[in-house]
C-alpha cells in the first residue's frame, strides 16, 4: 500500500499582486517551506513519494534542484481540477489501496509531524483541523481516484470531502491551516511565529 503527496503549485494568486509562491519569505521563496515539511515527512514513510505539480518551470525547477519530482501542468490555469489531474496521471500503476494526498503550496507553516498522521489516518477521506475549523492538505483513498479525475474546472477534492465520511487530524496550531491569500497577511505576521520559522532557515 503506497503513499502518494501531490504538493499543487499552480495557484494564480490574483489577489496577492503577484506570484506569491515564488515571494521571498525569510530568505526562501514561499512555497518551499511547506514542501520541505512534506519532503520530510515523506522521507520517513515507508513506500511513500512526492510529486509537485506546476505549472511555472522556477517551481519544477527548484523541485528537481533538490532531488522532487516534478510534474508539469500545462493547463492549471484552466483551474485546480487541472492540476489535480496532471498529478494523478503521473502515478503510475495505482493502486485503489494506496492513499493520495493533496496539499496546497500557499501554506509555509505546515509540520512533517501533522503530515505524517494524516497519512497515517483511518478512513476513506481525511483533513487536517485545528478546533472546529477543517483545512488542508486532505487525504483520499485512491479508490476515489476516478472521481478525483472526473473534477473539472476550479473544483477541488472539497466536494468529496464533504460527500464521503472525513476523518479529522488535528494540527499542531491554528497556522498550520494558515494560507496566503494577500500580501498584507504576510507583514502582519507576529513576531513571535518570525522567530520559530526563522530558527529553521
Amino acid at each position: 500500500m503506497a503513499k502518494h503527496i501531490l504538493f499543487l503549485a499552480s495557484g494564480k494568486a490574483s489577489r496577492f499582486g503577484s506570484n506569491k509562491l515564488l515571494y521571498p519569505l525569510w530568505g526562501k521563496p514561499l512555497f518551499s517551506w511547506g514542501l520541505e515539511a512534506l519532503w520530510e515527512a515523506a522521507g520517513k514513510e515507508p513506500d511513500c513519494t512526492l510529486r509537485v505539480v506546476s505549472q511555472y518551470e522556477a517551481i519544477r525547477n527548484w523541485a528537481e534542484e533538490h532531488g522532487i519530482l516534478a510534474i508539469d501542468s500545462p493547463l492549471s490555469h484552466l483551474g485546480l481540477s487541472h492540476t489535480i489531474r496532471a498529478g494523478l496521471e503521473s502515478i503510475k500503476n495505482l493502486s485503489p489501496e494506496d492513499t493520495l494526498v493533496f496539499a496546497a503550496a500557499d501554506q509555509p507553516f505546515l509540520q512533517a509531524a501533522t503530515i505524517r498522521r494524516l497519512l497515517s489516518a483511518p478512513g476513506i477521506t481525511a483533513r487536517i483541523c485545528w478546533q472546529d475549523t477543517p483545512g488542508n492538505p486532505a487525504a483520499f483513498s485512491a479508490s476515489l481516484a476516478p472521481e478525483l479525475m472526473a473534477l473539472e474546472g476550479d473544483r477541488g477534492g472539497g466536494v468529496l470531502l464533504k460527500k464521503y465520511p472525513c476523518t479529522k487530524v488535528t494540527a499542531a496550531s491554528g497556522w498550520e491551516l494558515w494560507d496566503i491569500d494577500r500580501l498584507e497577511a504576510l507583514e502582519a505576521l507576529p513576531p513571535e511565529l518570525i522567530t520559530q520559522y526563522q530558527k529553521k532557515n
